[in-house]
This record gives C-alpha cells, sequence and structure tokens, in this order.
C-alpha cells in the first residue's frame, strides 16, 4: 500500500481505520466533512502524517483530490438510513467506478443486514443473503455495486463486521448507554438482554480493514469477522455502568413494543431500524473462521479494557 485513500474519517469505522494506520506508520489522505472536528476527535491534534482533506461525497473535485494516485481505499463512510436508498448508492457506485479506473483495492465494512431472519448462526460467507426487510435489499445492492466494479479493474475486499463501539463511535444505540451511565441514569434497551450478541471494539474493526488490505489472500473476498464471545447486552451494559462508578440499582430498561412502534411513526430512522429487531431477540453471530484461514488470528482488546477507554474518550468531551 503505497497511496491510500480513507473516505470518512470521523466516524467509527473510519477512525478505527486511520488509528490503525498510524500505528503502522502509513501516510494516508483523509477526507472529512469538517477538519476541525476531524482534529478534536485526537484532541486537537494529529498524532500522525496525515492528509486530511475537507469535502464530501457530491464533490468530485474532493474525491479526485483525496484518491488522486490511489491504490488502496477504504470506504468508511455512511448516512442515516433514510438516505441509503438515493445518497449511499450513489456514492457507492461512484467510488467503485473510480476504484476501476485507478485498478485500486477497494476495503469496504459492511454489517449483517443482508440475511433477513436467517436460523444460522453463526453466519458465515455461504449462507443465502435473502433479506426481506428494505435495509437489507439496499445494503445487499450496494455490494453488488462494488463487486460489479471489480469486474472493470478493481479488487474488492467486503469485510461483514458486528455492531461497533469505541472512540468517535456515534452508534444510535451503543453511544447512549455510555451517556446514561456517566450521567447516573437507567438506559433503554429494545430486545432480549441475555440474547447473544455480536459486538466489536472499533480500533480492533480498524486493525481488522488494515490487515485486510495489506493481504492478498484478502483480494475479491467477502469475510466475516465476529466480535467478543459469551457476550449479551446485560453482561456488557452492567460492565459499562461498573467501570463508569455508576450507582444506578438497575440501570437497564427495556423499550415495550408500542413504544417502538410509535417511535417508528415519528422517525424515519427509528422506522427502518424497527425492521431488523428480530436481531436482538435470537442470535445472530458472525462466523469468522475463513478470516482466521486467509489472514490469522484476531487480536481483540480486552472487553473491560476497550469500554474503560471508550468512557474515557467520552468523558473528554462532555
Amino acid at each position: 500500500m503505497d497511496e491510500i485513500a480513507v473516505l470518512g474519517g470521523s466516524g467509527s469505522v473510519g477512525f478505527g481505520v486511520v488509528n490503525a494506520l498510524i500505528d503502522k506508520k502509513y501516510q494516508p489522505k483523509v477526507m472529512v466533512r469538517d477538519i476541525n472536528q476531524f482534529k478534536s476527535l485526537f484532541d486537537d491534534e494529529i498524532p500522525g502524517p496525515i492528509t486530511a482533506i475537507q469535502g464530501d461525497l457530491d464533490s468530485n473535485h474532493a474525491i479526485a483530490k483525496v484518491c488522486e494516485y490511489a491504490d488502496t481505499i477504504f470506504i468508511c463512510f455512511n448516512t442515516d438510513y433514510r438516505y441509503w436508498s438515493d445518497k449511499m448508492t450513489a456514492w457507492v457506485s461512484k467510488i467503485g467506478d473510480l476504484a476501476a479506473n485507478l485498478q485500486a483495492k477497494v476495503i469496504f465494512p459492511t454489517n449483517m443486514y443482508n440475511f433477513g431472519t436467517t436460523t444460522a448462526s453463526p453466519i458465515n460467507e455461504e449462507e443465502e443473503q435473502n433479506a426481506t426487510t428494505q435495509l437489507g435489499k439496499l445494503r445487499i445492492a450496494i455490494e453488488q455495486k462494488l463487486v460489479k466494479s471489480a469486474l472493470t479493474g478493481s479488487i474488492v475486499s467486503l469485510v461483514r463486521l458486528p455492531r461497533l463501539f469505541g472512540p468517535a463511535s456515534f452508534d444510535y444505540l451503543i453511544e447512549p448507554l455510555f451517556y446514561a451511565a456517566s450521567q447516573n441514569k437507567s438506559c433503554t434497551w429494545y430486545g432480549d438482554l441475555n440474547n447473544p450478541m455480536d459486538l466489536m471494539y472499533n480500533m480492533d474493526a480498524g486493525k481488522i480493514l488494515v490487515n485486510v488490505a495489506e493481504s492478498h489472500h484478502a483480494n475479491d473476498a467477502m469475510l466475516h469477522v465476529s466480535g467478543y464471545s459469551n457476550l449479551n447486552p446485560e453482561k456488557f451494559i452492567n460492565e459499562i455502568y461498573t467501570e463508569s462508578k455508576s450507582t444506578v440499582s438497575i440501570p437497564t430498561k427495556l423499550m415495550k413494543s408500542w413504544k417502538i412502534a410509535f417511535k417508528s411513526i415519528i422517525n424515519t430512522n427509528f422506522d427502518l431500524f424497527s425492521e431488523v429487531l428480530y436481531q436482538f431477540n435470537s442470535p445472530y453471530l458472525l462466523d469468522d473462521t475463513k478470516y482466521k484461514q486467509l489472514i490469522g488470528e484476531i487480536q481483540r482488546t480486552p472487553l473491560i479494557e476497550a469500554i474503560k477507554k471508550t468512557i474515557e474518550w467520552y468523558n473528554k468531551r462532555q
């Protein structure tokens, strides 16, 4: 990897990738919407030789500036669910075409929406993608656009990840757990507290994505990567409250089905999220056997350490 472009450096995945690249002494170009906001994620001083370029994905000029001569492109941007059908699809298609022209390698982190209410768990790369939800179908279409670009010159590595938490991770389900604990208030969860939960620390995810980019074994491959084993929402939330030194006796409130239905009516994002609530009430885990065979063992930050680092990061910004 000589010329690296990271499209989206301020979100959960992008922040993890940028930190992993810094650790390995790479010098990427990073596209961000707001350079000052990006710097604030690093306590106002970026700790590495990064070229941060302000711009957005509707600007061909900004994209060209970031991706000029790139041999490796990390697609780390995302947007609200309600924009997936037009903006997200168009952006990914644009980057896929650009990567094909550059004959570059594209690393695209994706999620588990593709599989619908499958009974397979853990889910491997051969599982049929028969999503019935709007989000699942859109995710399949987005991935297919990238795969199509590989037929005309690019190399595409799709990496399916579980839900992420960590510094700069603004997940609308996970982030409120940390803030509630820091304020000594109870939090809300949306499914079975004892249901097995696939969750990953975003800094580990960044390292995994960089490992995939470095490996020729991952060229034109789909790889699944799992999170912490033997984890459920109750354990995760209790650990957050313990490390936050919260004194709330019952930290978690479960949102009742009628409230979920009501929120779905008034909030478009929540309406789309409610389509995938099945993942919160039955086991929905990823099988990373193929990743281990092609790339190697996965080094995960111990859960308590990851939670502590996340709390420290959030506390600095309250």
